[in-house]
């Protein structure tokens, strides 16, 4: 700086001498530059850098910034030259090569179009400001146990780090070093639901050390063929029309969509993938149709696929058949009817299908559905050759018989229509 030199007389009271010194000094020097207007420090978008968001205090000026592993000794002026080396910078570029304990220090210089200081920060970089490295595994996808979903095969960085997940819509900011992680805790190999191919097919994993603090981050994209199909929409099982049947009432995920099925006497060992093709010999279906060759002990499982036009899978659903499904066998020997003994009656000559179990029956206006093996019986006791009131040719022309076991349950099922030759006469 060039020296001033500065003659006051020798009137002037002191402290005039004084202030006016100061301010003569200040003009010379031309004072320390001021801050920027903003400058916020954010982790980059590629691991390992960082960025900072900066406003100019005058309008078209430009950045340049130097990393340096020890803080400036002293602030640069207005209208001085930036160091020789300073790199040209745009807001919220990813900025490398900076590190949380050394290269730690970030002066960012404001010039104007002579490329001469307007303002200055110094930014001293905190491990929350880096980008967290990526996983060094690559993470390995494989579909799911579950509808909708997909497992990850995850090896950290650090022994003794865990994991925690995070399904998202849309790709995200990569997290700084040791800030707290998002998500929920995750462990190797475990599934992950709610994922698809459209809205919901990014996955932030953290790698986080004891305090549950980032040490490692990597976001991946899930694969359409690590993705289970999705359950159906709707898919509830009921006996069928015909004795030994079952039936399915299905709504497709997709308008337009068809099912079709398959019977095993073995659970599925691995859930079906969207847009794979159905196994050879699977059956077309039409939701509420019955559905023969099963039983509740061996071929039990009923793996029902929601397919598109071309035949591919859309949704899935392994239905487990529960006696409760399947139509009760009918009564082995056809009941016998003959006039009862009272008036407007009938009787019934039965034989039970199983030694010991005894009868229910019910009078009904029309016919009903076939009630499941092992449900509880409606209706009235009911001795073979016992009178049936009520009964007529027109509105109440069918009897229910169940046959039923010590507890009650059903284990025979026969609907008949009365004949009515065999119906006494009313009373007068």
């Amino acid at each position: 700086m060039n020296s001033v030199r500065y003659i006051v007389k020798p009137w002037l009271k002191k402290s005039i001498v004084i202030s006016l010194l100061i301010i003569l000094i200040n003009i010379s020097m031309g004072g320390k530059v001021a801050e920027a207007a903003t400058s916020t420090l954010a982790p980059g978008s590629v691991a390992g850098t960082t960025k900072v968001t900066l406003t100019p205090l005058v309008k078209g000026d430009t950045f340049r910034y130097v990393i340096s592993n020890t803080a400036l000794g002293s602030l640069p002026l207005v209208g001085e030259t930036v160091p020789g080396g300073a790199v040209a910078y745009t807001s919220g570029e990813d900025i490398s090569g900076i590190d949380e304990t050394t290269n730690k220090y970030l002066d960012v210089y404001e010039v104007d179009g002579s490329g001469k200081v307007v303002a200055f920060k110094e930014l001293t970089i905190a491990a929350s400001n880096i980008a967290a490295p990526v996983l060094s595994a690559t993470p390995v996808q494989a579909p799911g146990s579950k509808a909708k979903s997909v497992k990850l095969t995850l090896t950290p960085n650090n022994a003794g780090d865990t994991f925690k997940i995070q399904v998202v819509s849309k790709p995200g900011k990569l997290p700084g070093i040791g800030v707290k992680a998002g998500g929920k805790a995750y462990t190797s190999g475990g599934d992950i639901t709610g994922v698809d191919t459209t809205s919901k097919k990014y996955i932030d994993i953290y790698e986080v050390d004891a305090t549950g603090k980032v040490t490692a981050f990597t976001e991946i994209t899930v694969t359409a063929e690590s993705i289970t199909a999705p359950d159906l929409k709707t898919s509830t099982l009921a006996p069928g029309s015909v004795a030994g049947t079952t039936k399915v009432t299905l709504t497709p995920l997709v308008k337009g969509d068809t099912f079709r099925y398959v019977i095993s006497n073995a659970a599925l060992g691995s859930l079906p993938l969207v847009g794979e093709t159905v196994p050879g010999g699977a059956v077309a279906y039409t939701s509420g149709e019955d559905i023969s060759g099963i039983d509740e002990t061996t071929n039990k499982y009923l793996d029902v696929y929601e397919v598109d036009g071309s035949g591919k899978v859309v949704a899935f659903k392994e239905l487990t058949i529960a006696a409760s499904n399947i139509a009760a066998p009918v009564l082995s020997a056809t009941p016998v009817q003959a006039p009862g003994s009272k008036a407007k009656s009938v009787k019934l000559t039965l034989t039970p299908n199983n030694a010991g179990d005894t009868f229910k029956i019910q009078v009904v206006s029309k016919p009903g559905k076939l009630p499941g093996i092992g449900v509880k019986a409606g209706g009235k006791a009911y001795t073979s050759g016992g009178d049936i009131t009520g009964v007529d040719a027109t509105s109440k022309k069918y009897i229910d018989i169940y046959e039923v076991d010590a507890t009650g349950k059903v284990t025979a099922f026969t609907e008949i229509t009365v004949d009515s030759n065999v119906i006494t006469a009313p009373s007068l």
